[in-house]
């Protein structure tokens, strides 16, 4: 044993020396991982920090802004708990694993085979023979033709019946919001004009949201189905209510800005449920000419020359379309003169009889 210690003193200055040599070798890749790190810290951690500070305040709004529309907020959550699995998804998708398989088609045929196929099998016996084949084909199917098909009417007018007929594009208000019949357990009707779907209910559309697009309106009109329309033809215009001006600086411009965005999802919208029928209802806009219907003009040049320049805007240039435009504001301007006319004859007038006295 005491062999063994005095090894160990023997061998201690020695060890000593070699820890030290480490400790030497080990100082310039120190010193190269400290300035590796100073400079990653001054080139991106810090711009990251100043970044942060400066959009604090957006941050802060954003915040204030879901916390203020709490519908909002939870369409925002809900997307989130959508986005996270499928985002860990694509990323251990590529894990290699045994067998050539990486992780997550691993965890596919897991799931196809040790839940898809029970799931199935449980379907089977306990929903589609049951309910399907005896309930729905034997038992009901039996006494429906005792009652000369009156179960199957019900059955089919309550549960079933959702079809949309192909020109719900332009007589369906709503169309470009997905305003439509849908089946979800119950059949459920279109919102009647002047709401619009909200899930499984119907909300009150905004005042400034016009029922149809520009584009259905022009076929309306094309075909005769709209004589006489009392609605909004394009978005109208912002309200200032007493309540809006009461509001502070930060709330008015708010609502502003939501203003503009419902405005810009309304274009959006229209473009995207009507681009199907844009060679249509261009074609129409093609053969207005000579006498036509000014309206029909005058919604064609609101939505193909106004903001663009197609190729038969220049059938618009002499036409009653643009007299149409520039007769409200022309009327307007000639009422402003006539005013201004007459007070400074009534002023001249008031200040002759002064002057005579």
């Amino acid at each position: 044993m005491g062999v063994d210690f005095f090894k160990v003193l023997l061998a201690l200055p020695k060890l000593i020396v070699n820890i030290i040599k480490t400790l030497i070798l080990l100082i310039p890749k120190i010193l190269v991982a400290l300035v590796k790190f100073v400079i990653t810290f001054i080139t991106e951690i810090i711009p990251i920090i100043i970044s942060f500070f400066m959009n604090i305040g957006v941050i802060l709004e954003t915040i204030m802004y879901y916390m203020t529309n709490p519908t909002k907020l939870f369409s925002f959550l809900i997307s989130l708990l959508l986005f996270l699995p499928v985002m860990f998804l694509s990323i251990f998708y590529y894990i290699p694993m045994d067998n050539n398989l990486k992780l997550g088609e691993f965890f596919m045929y897991m799931l196809i085979n040790g839940l898809y196929t029970p799931l199935m099998a449980l379907a089977m016996v306990f929903y589609w023979f049951p309910i399907r084949l005896v309930i729905e084909y034997l038992i009901l199917g039996f006494f429906d033709k005792i009652l000369k098909g009156s179960i199957s009417s019900f059955y089919y007018r309550y549960l079933i019946a959702c079809e949309n007929p192909p020109d719900s594009w332009h007589t369906a208000p709503g169309f470009h919001l997905e305003n439509k019949n849908i089946s979800r357990i119950f059949a459920y009707n279109m919102c009647p004009q002047g709401f619009k779907p909200n899930g499984m209910f119907c909300e009150k559309m905004p005042y400034f949201e016009p029922a149809y697009c520009t584009t259905a309106h022009i076929y309306r009109k094309y075909e005769g189905s709209e004589t006489q329309f009392n609605g909004l033809y394009f978005p109208g215009n912002f309200k200032y209510s007493n309540e809006f001006l009461k509001k502070s600086a930060y709330k008015q411009a708010e609502e502003i800005e939501d203003y503009k965005a419902l405005v810009g999802q309304h274009h959006a919208k229209c473009e995207s449920a009507h681009k199907g029928k844009d060679t249509l209802v261009k074609s129409i806009c093609k053969g207005m000419h000579g006498d036509s219907d000014a309206d029909i003009k005058g919604l064609c040049h609101k939505q193909y020359c106004a903001q663009a320049n197609e190729a038969f805007c220049h059938l618009f240039t002499d036409s009653s379309v643009e007299n149409k435009t520039v007769v409200s504001s022309n009327f307007l301007a000639m009422m402003r003169i006539m005013v201004f006319v007459l007070i400074l004859i009534i002023t001249s007038v008031i200040f002759n009889k002064r002057r005579t006295r």
